[in-house]
């Protein structure tokens, strides 16, 4: 999922990929974290607030220090435009180089760890419409709220990218207008972009904390019985219980027969001490799918 080269070619509809982007951020729903050589920590929610340009890396030495020096010719415009800038470096630690040989300078070098740099591969892979692979040097453009609004590829001027961060906040229109390749009247509303697939892949690949705000967002561009569900039971499994309580309330005024929904929320009532009504929700799951194995669980509670 992460290919490292000196150099990128980009597709012929790389521009318009990434007027997509701009006009339909995928949000970063990653919040790296991680010490530089020096042992200082930094994270990537220090940057919020203000744009931000946040460099992919390989631990190749010689890749890495060319990539950083392109953003360190001219770190002063990028402080003086007020845009954010820190490096990861990504790949398999067994195979780092000390962060120490590479000379960062204004820029903090902090080192991904195994799942950091698995979830900016997904992350590349769902921001391009034909899941592309993450090449490195890859250079992500943040917007005040760290929604990924331009990706660059292999060596950047830094003077567009002060360009391009002064050009974020524009309106709706002038969004739609970056994103397609020719002037007209767009008759139906705007999408939202579908979040399921990427919240998917990231449960799939046990990165959970992420995964919860990627089906948030899915269920709030679309708010389907399945998606509500599935949202309700990662807040669970995360201990947030009055929220996953929600999720699978509105799931079930959906779809009321949804055994999974009932059947889980009569769970987390029963934990929370409120037998009786855990066990309607119980018997509601047996009434729609009477094979559904919760019946042992009801004939357990003491109030049966």
């Amino acid at each position: 999922m992460i290919a490292r080269s000196q150099r990128t070619t980009l597709s012929p509809n790389t521009d318009r990929i990434r007027g997509i982007v701009h006009s339909n951020s995928l949000a970063r729903l990653l919040m790296s974290r991680g010490p530089d050589a020096s042992g200082r920590t930094h994270s990537l929610a220090a940057l919020r607030g203000k744009p931000a340009i946040v460099l992919l890396c390989s631990l190749d030495a010689s890749a890495a220090r060319a990539a950083l020096e392109t953003l360190g010719r001219d770190a002063q415009e990028l402080t003086r435009a007020g845009v954010g800038s820190i490096a990861i470096a990504i790949g398999d630690p067994q195979q780092q180089v000390p962060l120490g040989s590479l000379s960062s300078g204004a820029t903090p070098l902090v080192m991904a760890t195994p799942e950091v740099s698995l979830s900016y591969a997904i992350l590349n892979r769902h921001l391009f419409m034909n899941r592309q692979d993450l090449h490195l040097p890859t250079y992500l453009l943040l917007d005040g709220s760290s929604q990924v609004v331009k990706v660059y590829r292999d060596r950047v001027d830094v003077g567009q990218i002060v360009k391009d961060a002064s050009a974020i906040e524009a309106s709706a229109a002038e969004r739609l207008a970056r994103a397609v390749p020719f002037q007209g009247t767009f008759y139906s509303g705007l999408p939202l972009r579908n979040y399921l697939p990427y919240g998917r892949e990231l449960l799939d690949d046990g990165l959970e904390s992420a995964a919860v705000i990627a089906f948030e967002r899915a269920a709030r561009a679309n708010p389907g019985a399945s998606t509500l569900y599935r949202l309700g039971t990662l807040l669970a499994r995360s201990g947030e219980t009055v929220r996953a309580r929600a999720a699978f309330e509105r799931a079930l005024a959906l779809q009321p027969d949804l055994a999974e929904a009932n059947n889980d929320l009569g769970a987390l009532l029963a934990q929370s001490g409120n037998l009786d009504e855990a066990i309607g929700r119980f018997r509601a799951a047996l009434a729609s799918t009477p094979e559904y194995p919760t019946r042992g669980t009801i004939l357990a509670l003491p109030s049966c």
